[in-house]
């Protein structure tokens, strides 16, 4: 009997040892994680850069889904009803809201990508397509600015062509939007 209750002592601290020392690994974990600070300063180490203070996930996170709510409503409004090649006011303000929200973008997919959290839309291809999107949008109100126009079988039509441009651009903004949607990643406002 009194072997057994050794053994029975023994192994209860055995078995709180080794919980205990479980515990310690747990603790030990988690004073090596690294929080965001701790993973920014790695990237710019390791990248050779120094980010904004104001640089971080959430803010990239949230300058994303602004463009993909609000920023793309904006665009989407602006081609359905004010796009008129008269008022090159109102197009050179769309020209530098797009190259904006472009370099704000690009900042924060530089961001995400050294701080190895991935693409800011989720994979190479579906950023660039936006990226590509967005360029050729300004590329082509800029050139209405400049005087460039378009002969078409109906005659001249400087908007035929960047009408094309925005409505690419909504469109890979909006399929973007809808398989994150799927995949119950994003709830539009």
């Amino acid at each position: 009997m009194k072997t057994r209750t050794k053994v029975a002592t023994f192994l209860l601290l055995i078995s709180a040892f080794i919980s205990q020392t479980a515990f310690s690994n747990d603790l030990a974990k988690l004073a090596r994680a690294c929080d965001e600070a701790c993973i920014k300063s790695k990237a710019e180490r390791e990248h050779g850069v120094k980010f904004p203070s104001y640089l971080t996930f959430k803010f990239c996170e949230t300058t994303r889904d602004t463009f993909l709510e609000s920023d793309n409503r904006s665009i989407t409004n602006y081609r359905e009803k004010d796009m008129d090649p008269k008022y090159t006011g109102g197009i050179n303000n769309m020209r530098k809201f797009i190259s904006q929200r472009r370099e704000w973008l690009a900042e924060c997919d530089d961001y995400t990508r050294k701080t190895e959290r991935g693409r800011l839309f989720s994979d190479n291809k579906t950023t660039d397509s936006i990226f590509k999107a967005m360029d050729s949008v300004t590329k082509e109100l800029q050139a209405i600015l400049d005087g460039v126009t378009y002969s078409t079988e109906l005659g001249s039509d400087s908007l035929l062509i960047a009408g094309e441009k925005f409505d690419h651009l909504i469109k890979v903004v909006d399929d973007h939007k809808s398989v994150l949607q799927l995949k119950g990643q994003y709830v539009a406002n």
